[in-house]
């Protein structure tokens, strides 16, 4: 369980580092795609630990 609450306080901080990358970029919604970027990519790509 903790491991799962430090995952998904990554994801929320990754998310958040995206958007303002996007922002910067001036891309629109850039907090929102940050977001959606990130759960698509963990998601496909990264294997979910299960114990």
């Amino acid at each position: 369980m903790k491991d799962l609450n430090r995952q998904k306080i990554i994801l929320f901080l990754v998310a958040g580092v995206l958007g303002f990358l996007f922002k910067t970029l001036n891309v629109p919604i850039p907090y929102m795609l940050g977001g959606i970027v990130v759960t698509f990519v963990s998601k496909t790509f990264v294997d979910p630990k299960t114990n």
